[in-house]
């Protein structure tokens, strides 16, 4: 069973976590950002993996999380598996 999750990023250029919990999915953004996967919060100078337009493969294990940087005010998409 698929779940899918939508996350506002209210804040733009601030590294905000999506997922907090051992899983993996797929990842997308309706704007333009960046993703990276992180133990604790990222360093705000971290250049993460820019988002293509495609949905992007992730998986988190314990301690892990999925942080999503946008370029403005968007939704990210997260669809796990």
């Amino acid at each position: 069973m698929t779940d899918t999750v939508n996350v506002a990023i209210a804040t733009p250029d601030v590294w905000v976590a999506a997922l907090t919990k051992v899983t993996s999915g797929v990842v997308s953004i309706a704007g333009n950002g960046q993703h990276c996967i992180h133990t604790g919060a990222p360093a705000t100078t971290l250049v993460g993996h820019r988002f293509t337009g495609n949905m992007q493969p992730f998986t988190l294990v314990a301690g892990e999380s999925l942080y999503v940087k946008a370029d403005g005010v968007t939704t990210v998409i997260i669809t796990e598996d």
